[in-house]
């Protein structure tokens, strides 16, 4: 909320660790619920849900049951291409042609693709 988004920084300890964020950590409250069987993602059957009290008492609440990328909610070609280059610009790859990733056939391995990526 604070940064109008999440990114591969944004769960680095100094992101983490800022005045700002650190003040908002008494204010939540985690309420973990069990599952039938071990789900890696957020799905239909298990969805996320952040609720926020306001002053006045009125709850804001929002669940998430398709996480955008996932099987329900694909990624369009432009927002592929805006997050491939947030992951290669946080990991040290810069100016990573994702065309050569959105071109590959089906029998180029992932192996191949990376080996191409240089870090600085």
């Amino acid at each position: 909320m604070i940064d109008n988004g999440l990114n591969l920084g944004s769960f680095e300890a100094a992101a983490l660790n800022r005045q700002g964020i650190r003040a908002l950590e008494s204010l939540f409250e985690l309420r973990p619920y069990a599952v039938d069987r071990p789900i890696v993602d957020i799905s239909p059957q298990h969805p996320d849900t952040v609720g926020i009290v306001l002053n006045s008492g009125e709850i804001l609440e929002k669940s998430c049951a398709n996480v955008p990328g996932g099987d329900c909610d694909l990624l369009s070609k432009q927002q592929l291409i805006e997050k491939f280059n947030d992951c290669t610009n946080y990991a040290g790859c810069q100016d990573v042609d994702y065309q050569m990733f959105l071109n590959a056939d089906t029998d180029t391995p992932f192996s191949k693709l990376i080996e191409l990526m240089t870090v600085d």
